[in-house]
């Protein structure tokens, strides 16, 4: 129920935190078009949409720390009473995937709430799906905020129907 200026100004504080950190961000989202697009089958691979962003997100993270050198990597996730339990065994059966890179081995749940990095993770979650479907459909001026997360260091997976598709065909060749 907030006017329009104070939603941006909100906004906007929560982008310059963002710009401060001088972090670089790694994530994933997913098309729930392309999600539901799958048949049941194919969807049971992944259990859960939820699923395939923290696999994708915990590799990417894993891969770039590699790069700049960090040995170990920390996931913090939202939350979610719904999925705390099958996040858990997800999580045991990366920690021993012959892909997963052996940096991911420590995560938890937190309040997205209290935990500010989440919020943050929020934000650049909407901004990139946002901003994705803006450039799927051509656009030349793209959203401010997408605009200012682009200037970040930043590494975000927009999980669509070809890569869905390729992680199908790799599951059931294997």
């Amino acid at each position: 129920g907030w006017p329009e200026e104070q939603r941006r100004a909100l906004r906007d504080r929560r982008l310059n935190a963002i710009e401060e950190l001088e972090r670089t961000i790694v994530g994933s989202v997913i098309s729930l078009r392309a999600w539901r697009a799958l048949d049941h089958a194919a969807q049971r691979l992944f259990l859960d949409p939820y699923y395939a962003c923290i696999q994708e997100f915990a590799y990417l993270a894993a891969v770039h720390a590699a790069t700049v050198g960090q040995d170990d990597v920390q996931i913090t996730l939202s939350q979610n009473s719904e999925f705390a339990g099958r996040g858990k065994l997800l999580f045991e059966a990366l920690s021993k995937s012959r892909t997963m890179p052996p940096s991911v081995r420590e995560y938890q749940y937190a309040d997205m709430r209290l935990e500010v990095a989440l919020q943050a993770a929020d934000l650049v979650a909407y901004e990139v799906v946002l901003g994705h479907d803006q450039v799927s459909k051509g656009a030349v001026k793209l959203r401010h905020p997408f605009e200012r997360l682009r200037k970040t260091d930043m590494f975000v997976r927009y999980i669509e129907d070809t890569w869905l598709a390729g992680q199908v065909r790799g599951a059931n060749e294997s």
